[in-house]
């Protein structure tokens, strides 16, 4: 996505390629947002976190979305993800 410097808009990301470029710090409250959302422990995902831009800046970015497909167990299926920058003058932090 634009605000990553990465894949362009519209194309699909999973959600662990997401989690691999997420700050150290912020990894394990999106891990566990996530797996709370998947698990349907929560009824949305949204969390602001720090991601590795393509030109080794951190951006801020708040990821927020829901599960809308889940089998006869309740296991999710499809889910829809979307992310928005949250501070587009934050360039100055470099954590």
């Amino acid at each position: 996505c634009r605000f990553t410097g990465r894949k362009a808009d519209g194309d699909t990301w999973k959600m662990e390629d997401i989690a691999k470029l997420v700050h150290e710090e912020d990894r394990p409250a999106f891990k566990i947002a996530l797996r709370d959302a998947l698990r349907g422990e929560s009824a949305v995902l949204k969390i602001e976190h720090r991601v590795l831009h393509s030109d080794g800046r951190w951006v801020w970015l708040e990821t927020y979305g829901t599960v809308t497909e889940r089998d006869a167990a309740g296991r999710a299926l499809r889910a829809t993800f979307g992310r928005a920058r949250v501070c587009s003058t934050c360039s100055w932090i470099k954590s």
